[in-house]
């Protein structure tokens, strides 16, 4: 009896050692959070990004008037130089299409050019203001879903281009795995 007895503890034992490993622990929303920022931080993926591609000397910005006055605007604020200006006709023909070239004043929003891309400029017209985990739930014993909640500011070449009052939010999913050193986010997040 004292055998069988023993028995059953070590089995008891054994069964509770394999079981604690293989369920991980429960994901915060601190944690979540903490993550996800770490993340945004190493990517920057987040942020609006407008693409603009250089046609000679300049980035081209088409020929509507809808499109020409935005940029006036940012040509008054400082932030560009459009070429031919909007109101020039060339030897009595309609203008076909403008472009704009960047002034130091916008260069804190243009992107560092990426590999191969010596003839793109990549402004950014919002950037990530406020993060927030809404809702968590476990997946399965090894992994959790996170809903989150993104909030924008917007850059002058937002507000201008965008629109004033505008307001960016945004809901995305994150996914975590457990891991032997803890959680991790299961894929790259590109917000």
């Amino acid at each position: 009896m004292k055998r069988a007895f023993l028995i059953l503890i070590i089995i008891y034992t054994v069964t509770c050692i394999i079981t604690q490993g293989t369920t991980a622990s429960e994901l915060s929303r601190e944690e979540a959070l903490t993550l996800i920022k770490g993340s945004l931080m190493q990517t920057k993926d987040s942020d609006f990004i407008k693409t603009y591609t250089r046609q000679g000397l300049f980035y081209s910005i088409g020929s509507d008037k809808e499109t020409i006055a935005r940029y006036s605007i940012l040509e008054q604020q400082g932030y560009v130089k459009i070429n031919p200006p909007p109101d020039s006709k060339e030897k009595g023909q309609s203008l076909t299409t403008c472009g704009i070239q960047f002034t130091e004043k916008a260069s804190p929003y243009i992107s560092q050019p990426e590999k191969n891309s010596e003839h793109k400029a990549f402004v950014t017209l919002a950037k990530v203001d406020s993060l927030d985990v809404i809702g968590l739930r476990r997946l399965n014993e090894k992994e959790f879903k996170a809903e989150v909640a993104l909030g924008y500011r917007l850059t002058p070449f937002g507000e201008i281009l965008l629109g004033h009052g505008v307001i960016l939010q945004r809901k995305e999913d994150a996914y975590f795995e457990a891991q032997d050193n803890g959680w991790r986010i299961k894929f790259k997040i590109n917000f």
